[in-house]
């Protein structure tokens, strides 16, 4: 603002504390587009160019409960305070309501984005021997993660695993 630009476009880490920042473009006139991530004050802002992550926790909860409507879910989260990871779990329990009564929530996790740590989080389940046949991951590395625990514990078969974002890298893993 002080250097005087004619606009910003913000893709915010943590969408909360992103608020006096908006604030700020309003106040001095100059218009803010953010990217990926509706902020906690969206309303101050000029424009947002990105989809509605609870769209994708309803969409990857959909297709996991069709395909087992008593399903037992681990759920896989982005970081804490991220709105794409807030929203995206927000997503799941919301149709599991609508439509699933017979679904239950018995593990949630934060995995950070992180593939490695999507793996880690699963092989701890297994071995703790928590009793999940499904897999709600908020994105694609984790499912991945999810996925490499999975195998490796020779349970791939028993768990379904949804993931968000259908990265090139995920669609040819799952090839």
């Amino acid at each position: 603002i002080t250097s005087g630009v004619n606009g910003i476009i913000l893709v915010a880490v943590n969408t909360d504390t992103a608020g006096p920042m908006t604030s700020a473009c309003a106040n001095a006139g100059i218009p803010l587009v953010t990217v990926n991530r509706l902020l906690a004050n969206q309303d101050e802002a000029t424009a947002y160019v990105g989809s509605e992550s609870i769209e994708a926790g309803l969409m990857a909860g959909e297709i996991a409960f069709e395909h087992n409507s008593a399903a037992k879910v681990g759920v896989l989260m982005g970081p804490a305070g991220n709105e794409a990871a807030v929203e995206r779990t927000n997503g799941y329990p919301k149709i599991a309501e609508e439509k699933y009564p017979d679904v239950t929530v018995v593990a949630e996790e934060i995995g950070n984005w992180n593939r490695d740590e999507g793996m880690k989080i699963v092989e701890n389940w297994i071995q703790y021997g928590l009793d999940f046949d499904t897999v709600l991951s908020n994105n694609d590395e984790m499912a991945m993660g999810a996925v490499i625990a999975l195998e490796a514990a020779g349970k791939r078969d028993d768990v379904f695993v949804v993931g968000v974002d259908a990265t090139i890298d995920a669609l040819e893993f799952m090839k």
